[in-house]
């Protein structure tokens, strides 16, 4: 039989450890959401500087000159980034010269709305965003869906650093 200090010994190490995985979990849980929030802006941002680079053509259509992208990775074909403009029917208006391959059929979010997920076996991410194009006041307003798409890479390293290093103290 186990002496009252041995069992109090047993039962504060239980709890201690339960205490311990817990606080893991939930600072392992607090930290994914960090980083796909930061993985979400960091998408946005080639949204939003996309469009600073878009311009009306002759139809008031929205076009993109592959020589003004944002981000060089654009340019480069499987650089793990790759963009596409997508009109109202789901039509590919335009993709970036970095992408190889088919793109995804991509259900636009609506005007204004943003959509990220994860898609494919690599669990890519994809970020869309609804918008509609005015170019005047006499213009049709025109509907299109930006899409981004990203290899999930750097997101699941730092996952995995933050992991290691959490369990490890």
């Amino acid at each position: 039989m186990m002496s009252l200090q041995t069992r109090l010994l047993l039962a504060a190490s239980l709890v201690l450890l339960s205490f311990v995985g817990l606080c893991g979990a939930g600072l392992e849980s607090s930290f994914r959401r960090a980083a796909l929030d930061a993985q979400q802006n960091r998408m946005r941002g080639i949204v939003y500087a996309l469009l600073g680079a878009a311009e009306p053509n002759e139809r008031s259509e929205l076009e993109l000159n592959d020589g003004d992208l944002p981000d060089p990775r654009l340019m480069q074909p499987d650089s793990g980034l790759e963009a596409a403009v997508y009109d109202e029917t789901g039509t590919v208006l335009w993709r970036s010269p970095s992408q190889s391959g088919s793109l995804p059929l991509v259900i636009g979010p609506e005007v204004g709305k943003w959509k990220l997920e994860r898609i494919g076996d690599s669990g890519r991410f994809a970020l869309s965003f609804g918008l509609r194009w005015i170019v005047t006041a006499a213009s049709r307003p025109q509907r299109y869906t930006m899409l981004v798409l990203e290899e999930p890479g750097d997101y699941e390293e730092q996952l995995g650093v933050f992991r290691r290093t959490l369990w490890l103290w």
